[in-house]
């Protein structure tokens, strides 16, 4: 029996257009991200079962992240593959980041199959609050 792929075609988006790779294209599966904003910047959490931080590269440029790498086959051992549904090989994701973000300070976390990319937003761009004082207005 020969390893099924799934029959539905997969859509993903690449590069901001929606792709449907062709059976006749080699498996290529960017992998799933989980995009958080909070007061302090982003997380971007992406899902890399299969590769490991040495085959994985995150470059930032201005405000694009590309993610990199090769997931790798698991091993077949004595027995037989029924069904092949998990990607393996090489993959890319590109995401563009926010004008408020600090792509200079990003840091790369990679545990447990999720690689976790922390940008933090510009010290400009948080804000602060302004205290509200009590009296005449001061000269500047």
């Amino acid at each position: 029996m020969t390893p099924r792929r799934p029959s539905y075609p997969a859509a993903f988006l690449v590069d901001g257009k929606v792709s449907i790779p062709s059976p006749d294209e080699p498996d290529f599966t960017p992998p799933a991200v989980d995009v958080v904003e909070d007061s302090d910047g982003w997380r971007l959490v992406f899902e890399v079962p299969g590769a490991s931080p040495d085959s994985v590269t995150v470059e930032v440029k201005e405000r694009v992240v590309v993610l990199r790498g090769i997931r790798l086959a698991t091993e077949r051992g004595a027995g037989r593959f029924l069904r092949l549904e998990r990607a393996t090989g090489p993959f890319e994701r590109v995401l563009e980041l926010p004008d408020q973000a600090d792509a200079e300070r990003t840091r790369a976390f990679f545990q447990d199959g999720l690689l976790v990319l922390s940008v933090p937003r510009r010290a400009s761009a948080r804000g602060r609050d302004i205290p509200i004082r009590r009296g005449p207005p001061e000269t500047p």
